[in-house]
């Protein structure tokens, strides 16, 4: 702590550059880990705001020995009113040891301090009680991310950690930031309008989410992104294990897997694809059926075309059916907790299925439509997708059309 203090007070006392005077110091033979230099950066910046008068939330949020530096300088210009202030909003107890301390050396001084309030034990149970905002977690993409913000309060602010978590891998990404109430319904607004179906967790869950990805972390022998793990050691561990109440097993999972191209009426199931590589391959295989001068008619085209989605389904998905069983069984739980229980019932059948090896993964409709969906053939009626055409009777190429002109070939792959 006295090295805390004594780093803060060289550095945010001085009118200089931030990043110059820290280069100074390290050039000087300071060693600090990168974690302490941007704590020391928000702390520096909590300090200039209680300078100009003002007791910021952020302080809470601060780590430990940070909150302790800023309460002694505070000290040393015998500023009792912001300290009671911070007094006020500050949860560590170390600190809030530290600051009753002080005051109390203050008083001793002579120094007028103004009263301190004393909490009530059934304000404080309501206040706990209040500072439990929902977390999000966002539906899985078909290559496994997931976005997910931890949501905690802190005095009267929200702060958020975000992350994408890629199922069975761990995260990848990490960030940190204060929001408003008004400011978190927009960031769920807009994951809503991207497509990324936001869903209002507990802090429970998101947390067991992140201890999850931990684990595949030591399970892949790989690390977190750089200062991840010092970023969660200042969030509060639950007490209580989060608790699912949904649904395991059904079954009726072989008739409910008939109703999973429903899901591609929902997001972000509407927005899954192949990695672009498998996408890549299947259409070049595609192109060459659909080319091809040796088979006879566009009915066998078509025939030979079905036949290469159920190949690249199968072979993907099999090769990946841990992986995919995993992820839909997350977005079935996801997709109870937001009570959509059908989906969720949907989801659960086909993670099931992937899960019962004797079952192709072509018969699963909606694998199959991720890519029959996105595959499109030129007709003399215009471009249709070729689910829509192996309902239809197919105009072979070179026909006649109703306006007297040839059908044209061709095929045209979405990007």
């Amino acid at each position: 702590m006295k090295r805390a203090t004594k780093v803060l007070a060289a550095i945010v006392e001085s009118d200089e550059d931030f990043e110059d005077r820290m280069d100074a110091y390290v050039k000087a033979g300071g060693e600090v880990p990168k974690d302490f230099l941007e704590q020391l950066d928000r702390a520096r910046r909590v300090w200039q705001r209680i300078r100009d008068d003002s007791a910021p939330d952020e302080f809470a949020s601060l780590p430990s020995m940070f909150q302790k530096a800023i309460v002694e300088l505070l000290t040393i210009r015998e500023d009792g009113k912001t300290l009671v202030e911070i007094l006020r909003i500050v949860t560590d107890k170390s600190t809030t040891k530290a600051i009753r301390k002080a005051l109390h050396i203050l008083r001793r001084k002579g120094v007028e301090v103004p009263e301190v309030e004393t909490k009530q034990p059934e304000a404080k149970a309501a206040k706990t009680e209040q500072q439990k905002p929902s977390s999000i977690v966002t539906l899985p993409l078909a290559d496994g991310s997931q976005e997910l913000y931890l949501v905690g309060k802190f005095g009267r602010e929200f702060h958020v950690v975000s992350m994408v978590i890629y199922h069975g891998e761990g995260i990848r990404d990490y960030g940190t930031f204060s929001a408003s109430k008004a400011a978190l319904r927009d960031l769920k607004e807009k994951l809503t309008e991207i497509g990324r179906a936001p869903i209002e967790v507990s802090y429970e869950l998101a947390y067991s989410l992140i201890e999850r990805a931990m684990r595949w972390h030591d399970e892949r022998g790989t690390a977190p992104p750089q200062g991840f793990i010092s970023t969660l050691r200042r969030w509060e561990k639950p007490k209580d294990a989060a608790r699912i109440d949904a649904p395991q097993h059904t079954d009726d999972w072989r008739s409910a897997i008939a109703d999973s191209i429903k899901l591609f009426d929902h997001p972000p199931f509407n927005h899954w694809v192949l990695p672009w590589e498998e996408e890549r391959k299947f259409e070049q295989k595609v192109n060459e059926i659909y080319t091809s001068r040796v088979i006879p008619t566009e009915a066998k085209k078509i025939e030979l075309i079905s036949d290469q989605i159920n190949r690249t389904v199968d072979e993907f998905f099999g090769e990946h059916r841990e992986l995919f069983a995993g992820i839909f069984r997350d977005a079935a739980e996801l997709l109870h907790i937001s009570d959509r229980r059908e989906l969720a019932r949907i989801a659960l059948a086909v993670a099931i299925a992937l899960e019962d090896t004797s079952l192709p993964p072509s018969r699963i409709p909606f694998l199959r439509a991720i890519i029959s969906k996105r595959l499109m053939l030129r007709t003399p009626e215009g471009a249709k997708s070729f689910d829509e055409i192996e309902r239809e009777p197919v105009i072979k190429q070179g026909d006649k059309t109703s306006d007297g002109s040839k059908s044209p070939g061709g095929i045209i792959i979405p990007g």
